[in-house]
């Protein structure tokens, strides 16, 4: 009877092989068979294995027994079909379930990706000073995006601050605030923050009533701004800096000096000791 096994088929990996040459018991078997699982689950066929007698196959229900050997891996392991019973259903839905799942991280871990912005080069950030971080990612358009803040480990108690802001994909860069009292790196491709589209991000009215609410809040809160800047700038010009003002110049005579002061509501007891 000839080989009807191919020559590619006959070391396939991980699988029993019996031996013809051996073969008393099948005098006329002349086909190689590959026993994997299914074959010797179907079969009911059982392998023994033995140090000083080798490895041998036994039918189950029959007198009948036949050497076997084992044949090694090839590099064509992976193509491999497997049976429909090599592995189990559970093992399958187990397998099924977790590829899902793989594919389900992946997929968010590429939407998340869309929202990095990244350091384009290393940085050097001087303590108590900030410094122009130029980012790449996701804006290739050429609009505003919203810059969302953030904090970012040092991997002690120190941060660095990013604020909010919005940016401009022809020059996007980023202010990044080094607040400790020690120098700090960020590294080429380091995540400093998320962005997002505005138009999304921000409120948007419904209706012209809620627009004309949101723009007298936005006035008012301009109003107070310009008006905050006015004081500071006025302060700047007749004392300097804050923390460099000089005293009222007024002489107020100390015969004055029970009208001038406030002592609060103390007991009249009390008020002349004060």
């Amino acid at each position: 009877m000839p080989n009807l096994i191919p020559p590619e088929f006959q070391e396939l990996p991980g699988f029993w092989q019996e031996s013809v040459e051996d073969n008393k018991d099948l005098p006329n078997m002349m086909v190689l068979i590959l026993l994997g699982e299914d074959y010797q689950l179907t079969y009911e066929i059982m392998v023994s294995r033995s140090v000083t007698e080798g490895s041998y196959l036994h039918f189950i229900g029959t007198p009948y027994s036949v050497s076997a050997v084992g044949v090694n891996r090839r590099s064509d392991f992976d193509q491999l079909r497997k049976g429909a019973h090599y592995t189990s259903s559970f093992v399958k839905a187990k397998t099924h379930k977790h590829a899902k799942m793989k594919r389900q991280c992946k997929k968010q871990q590429a939407r998340e990706d869309t929202h990095l912005i990244k350091a384009a080069q290393d940085y050097c950030i001087h303590p108590h000073e900030s410094c122009q971080v130029q980012v790449v990612g996701h804006v290739e358009d050429e609009r505003e995006w919203f810059v969302e803040k953030n904090m970012l480990s040092c991997g002690t108690d120190n941060v660095l601050l990013v604020p909010n802001m919005l940016i401009s994909s022809k020059d996007p860069q980023v202010p990044v605030a080094n607040p400790s009292s020690q120098p700090h790196y960020i590294r080429k491709g380091e995540v400093l923050a998320t962005i997002a589209d505005p138009a999304l991000y921000f409120d948007t009215p419904r209706n012209t009533n809620q627009w004309c609410e949101m723009s007298g809040k936005a006035e008012a809160l301009a109003a107070i701004i310009a008006a905050a800047s006015e004081d500071d700038n006025v302060e700047a010009e007749e004392y300097g800096l804050k923390t460099a003002a000089m005293p009222h110049p007024t002489i107020y005579p100390s015969s004055q000096m029970k009208d001038l002061l406030d002592v609060g509501s103390l007991p009249d007891h009390l008020r002349e000791e004060a």
